[in-house]
């Protein structure tokens, strides 16, 4: 009787661990998707003119600086602030486990290309991939780059 005993309380705590870690944020699929942006960033840089740029939203604002140093009189830099809760929903938007499994592409610097770095910085790590133009979270990102900018 004590060894059934035994045998069932050993039975039922292997099966509680079993269930737990099946929950465990590293092997829970969506734990990646539940982390929170902090801030996107987009920098380009290269081709002949010497083009750079800095695209940021962060939770209150939008910061945009681009220069070319073949042309200093090119300079553009601007500080938008975004209405309350405007950035949260863009970043809800976002997935991050699709943007994670980006392929990153070549450089195109040495053909006088650009090169684009996209960081997404959440509370808990930054995740960045360098001319990704096949995933759709990229391209998501660059829409908002775009939409933002025309604005000005």
């Amino acid at each position: 009787m004590n060894k059934i005993l035994l045998l069932s309380i050993l039975l039922l705590i292997s099966c509680s661990e079993k269930k737990q870690s099946r929950t465990s944020p590293e092997e829970n699929i969506e734990s990646e998707q539940k982390e929170t942006i902090q801030s996107i960033e987009i920098n380009s840089a290269g081709g002949q003119l010497g083009y750079v740029s800095t695209f940021r939203m962060t939770k209150d604002s939008i910061i945009f600086n681009s220069d070319m140093t073949a042309a200093p009189d090119k300079k553009t830099a601007f500080r938008n602030p975004l209405k309350k809760g405007e950035a949260e929903k863009i970043f809800e938007d976002l997935d991050l486990k699709d943007f994670n499994r980006a392929v990153e592409g070549q450089s195109k610097q040495p053909f006088d290309g650009l090169d684009e770095f996209i960081t997404i910085q959440t509370e808990k790590k930054d995740y960045y991939k360098r001319n990704a133009y096949d995933n759709k979270t990229w391209m998501k990102i660059q829409r908002l780059k775009s939409k933002y900018i025309d604005q000005q």
